[in-house]
């Protein structure tokens, strides 16, 4: 059951991506932090109610996923309506644009392969030397350090789109400010 739900995350981390590069924060964080969660729940107790057991929970994490999907999908057909208009390019641009985008992409997919690799290699030596309790232990206490990467993360939500966009105006300066506050 989870396997669909792929293909869903894959389309909404497309979505909310966008919907932060084009600084449209308050939508983003409606969807993913108030939406995304309240539909979780109230999916979960009707469920329950109607009268489903195990398979609540997991209906409920895809009713929740898909729900978060068409809000950003629409909020993106509305806020920008240019970005899902079909454009003509001819075969040798787009080509050149392919390419383009690979080279940019592969070093970024790597990194991507590499940070997972690293941070489950921890979890697979434990779990090689010691019993399950450790890996346990060891997630657990992985998860309260990685809540220090909160406040961080808060800000590079509305940090980078806003710096990515005075590069692409080539406007150093006010980037070298905003980077020093």
């Amino acid at each position: 059951a989870f396997a669909i739900a792929v293909p869903i995350i894959l389309i909404y981390n497309i979505f909310s991506s966008l919907l932060r590069a084009f600084e449209e924060i308050s939508w983003y964080s409606f969807i993913e932090n108030i939406l995304q969660n309240l539909t979780k729940v109230v999916s979960l107790i009707l469920l329950i109610l109607l009268g489903f057991k195990i398979n609540a929970v997991i209906s409920s994490y895809l009713i929740g996923i898909g729900i978060t999907l068409l809000a950003s999908y629409l909020v993106l057909i509305n806020k920008m309506p240019d970005l899902f208009r079909k454009i003509n390019i001819k075969t040798e641009k787009k080509s050149k644009v392919l390419s383009g985008f690979i080279k940019y992409s592969l070093p970024l997919m790597f990194f991507g392969i590499a940070s997972s690799f690293l941070v489950l290699t921890d979890s697979f030596v434990i779990g090689y030397f010691k019993d399950a309790s450790q890996i346990g232990f060891q997630n657990a206490a992985i998860s309260i350090a990685l809540l220090l990467l909160t406040t961080p993360l808060l800000f590079s939500k509305l940090f980078l789109p806003l710096i990515t966009k005075e590069y692409g105006r080539k406007n150093f300066k006010l980037i070298e400010e905003i980077s020093r506050q």
